[in-house]
């Protein structure tokens, strides 16, 4: 009985030690399968992520990148294309936070830095975005949109020659690039309007001929800046053109409320003030916030003599901007007219504490409180 027990033991413990180790394989082998399956299904996330993002559904796009990123903590391209559905949907802050994740996984990471730089561009903090360009520049001295965006937004702050070397900087490297022979173009437009012409026809053309052959629409921006410059060379019925092109082919109102406006500032200029009505109307009902629609179509209200229509206007958007210091200056000659000089004085006396150094208010000014002295002398 020992013998058997020991025997048995012997065998049992010699079975054990057989296999053991094929045992230990066995799960190795199982933990291999499974980790290779979770990797395939955390890459299949990442891959969905991003290509939810290329058909513009952000919302899921954001939510396949998030389950992606909470396995892995340290894909700054997770972290980049999340930053820019967020950005798409408006979540500005998750966006700046989501880069800001990628550039300290890989502080070279230009593609980051460029999604900021375009991120503060839109938000129209142009000093910051020019400061990410600066950084996407510094990495690689040959990134053509970087100088493209950097050159807009130098224009943005009315710093011309910085702009103009930006886009020569891409010309050189290749002329035919739409985007800086029209930056070039609105670098010349009030400074050569023949020269800004010359180069957005050029964009012009060559857009034309590449969207032919990509079957693809025009770039309607281009007929914006050459419709700009045509209004400055008082050419407003090729203006006029331009700008109906634009409103005709562009799919979303909401993107072109301003081209309502520079067609209506053209009709008014030809004298076609019913037209400029219809399109300031347009652009209001667009966009209520906007006070140039506003005030254009009140001085047009005015210029028709329908000065309670023209009131209502410089009213409502001096509600926006309380201290716009031209619509006050325009309000206070419609009420000069309406002899109403009290008003006129106190809305010119605004403009000129916002404005103290404008020569056209204070010589009006001078008039408002010349005729009110007048008048109380009477």
């Amino acid at each position: 009985m020992k013998k058997i027990m020991k025997h048995q033991y012997i065998l049992l413990n010699n079975t054990t030690s057989l296999n053991v180790p094929y045992f230990f394989i066995a799960i190795l082998l199982v933990y291999l399968i499974l980790t290779s399956c979770a990797l395939k299904n955390h890459d299949y996330l990442l891959h969905r992520g991003i290509h939810e993002y290329r058909l513009k559904k952000y919302y899921s796009s954001i939510s396949y990148l998030s389950k992606f990123l909470s396995f892995n903590h340290e894909n700054k391209i997770a972290y980049l294309y999340r930053g820019h559905a967020f950005s798409e949907v408006g979540k500005s802050d998750m966006a700046f936070s989501d880069y800001y994740k990628a550039i300290e996984i890989d502080k070279n990471y230009k593609d980051a830095y460029f999604a900021m730089g375009v991120l503060y561009g839109e938000l129209e903090d142009f000093e910051k975005s020019i400061e990410n360009y600066n950084k996407v520049i510094l990495l690689d001295k040959e990134h053509l949109p970087a100088y493209i965006n950097r050159g807009w937004m130098y224009l943005s702050l009315l710093r011309g020659e910085d702009a103009k070397k930006d886009f020569e900087k891409v010309l050189g490297n290749d002329n035919t690039n739409i985007y800086a022979l029209s930056g070039i173009s609105k670098y010349y437009l009030n400074r050569d309007n023949l020269y800004a012409l010359e180069y957005i026809n050029r964009a012009i053309s060559i857009n034309k001929f590449s969207s032919y052959l990509a079957n693809q629409s025009d770039d309607l921006t281009l007929y914006v800046i050459r419709g700009e410059i045509y209004s400055e060379m008082n050419r407003c019925d090729l203006a006029i053109h331009d700008f109906t092109k634009v409103i005709k082919d562009n799919k979303k109102d909401t993107d072109i409320y301003d081209v309502y406006i520079k067609r209506a500032d053209c009709f008014s200029r030809n004298n076609d003030k019913e037209n400029a009505i219809i399109d300031y109307s347009h652009a209001i009902r667009i966009n209520r916030n906007n006070v140039t629609a506003y005030n254009n179509r009140a001085y047009t209200f005015f210029e028709l003599k329908r000065y309670q229509d023209a009131l209502r206007d410089f009213n409502t958007a001096l509600k926006i901007e309380p201290r716009n210091a031209e619509i006050l200056y325009n309000r206070s000659t419609l009420f000069y007219k309406l002899n109403m000089y009290i008003y006129s004085f106190n809305d010119i006396s605004k403009s000129m504490e916002i404005e103290p150094k404008n020569n056209k208010y204070k010589e009006w000014y001078k008039e408002a409180s010349g005729k009110l002295k007048r008048v109380h002398l009477q």
